[in-house]
This record gives C-alpha cells, sequence and structure tokens, in this order.
C-alpha cells in the first residue's frame, strides 16, 4: 500500500510501460505530458473494448477462435503511428474544443471562466 508522497515516487519511478494495471484499483499511465497520458488513457479504453468484442465473438464462431495478437513488427509500427505528434495533435485539439463548447459539448468544464 502506497501511503505517502515519497512511497509514491519510489513506485513511479519503477513502473517502466505506458499502462500498468492496478488489481482492484484500476490503472495508471505514464505519457511524456498530461496530452500523452490522456490520449493513452483514452485509447486504452477503446482498446479494450475492441479486444473485449473480438473475444466475444471469438467464443461464437465455429471452432471458438480467438483473437491474434499483434507481431511485434506490428507493434512497432503502431507505435510510430500512434506516438507520432500529428495524431497526438488532432486528438487533443478535438478533446480541447468539445470541452470549450458550452452548447451540445461532451462535456462539462466546471472550471471555465464564468461558472
Amino acid at each position: 500500500m502506497v501511503s505517502s508522497s515519497i512511497e509514491f515516487g519510489s513506485v513511479a519511478n519503477t513502473i517502466t510501460d505506458s499502462i500498468t494495471f492496478i488489481a482492484g484499483h484500476g490503472m495508471a499511465v505514464r505519457g511524456s505530458s498530461i496530452r500523452d497520458a490522456v490520449f493513452r488513457s483514452f485509447y486504452t479504453k477503446q482498446s479494450a473494448t475492441v479486444q473485449l468484442q473480438g473475444v466475444l465473438l471469438g467464443g461464437l464462431a465455429p471452432g471458438g477462435k480467438q483473437p491474434a495478437g499483434l507481431t511485434v513488427r506490428e507493434a512497432m509500427d503502431a507505435a510510430v503511428t500512434n506516438e507520432g505528434e500529428s495524431l497526438l495533435d488532432r486528438a487533443w485539439n478535438l478533446w480541447v474544443a468539445q470541452v470549450g463548447t458550452e452548447a451540445g459539448g461532451l462535456y462539462v468544464n466546471d472550471l471555465a471562466p464564468g461558472r
């Protein structure tokens, strides 16, 4: 159990993966910036949904074939694409625009001036 900021710092420094699942608590996300961490968090959920759907559909298929993971090369190519500044910029700018929209936005920004 982590009970102080010093202990948390020690634990945080040992995490080398971008996403670490914590049993009974959720996950910890590491990124080079807040924008990067938000991107990883959002798409981890999206990927988990797709993976779950694949597993469920695989169980219904004749022979019950489950989805296969990426090859090393596919994973490397995906990392290059997903970690590019262009993709991060587009996603971040969309999320900022959605938060800033008063009418019909997907999120409510309680910290916005005038609230």
